[in-house]
């Protein structure tokens, strides 16, 4: 019988911060999961530098920026994936 893995859903709930995806990791893991799946990625790529929040955006996280500078806060950059992983 092969051993079922279990994902923990990190999506992009870590704001851009290395310390409170560390902490995640490790919540996860007490509670029994094998992998954490992060949301990431490069948002302009795939976010036009005009595109409008949508409204649930715009009531959490105001209108002051951009969907694209949302974005941009929320992603690590790639050089804290390897202290991440470990």
């Amino acid at each position: 019988m092969e051993k079922v893995l279990i994902i923990a859903e990190a999506g992009v709930n870590y704001n851009g911060d290395i310390e409170l995806a560390k902490k995640m990791v490790q919540a996860a893991a007490q509670a029994g999961a094998d992998i954490v799946k992060f949301q990431t990625g490069k948002p302009e790529n795939s976010i036009s530098r005009y595109a409008a929040k949508a409204d649930y955006q715009v009531e959490t996280t105001g209108n002051d920026e951009s969907q694209l500078e949302m974005c941009r806060k929320l992603m690590l950059p790639e050089q804290v994936y390897p202290e991440l992983i470990e």
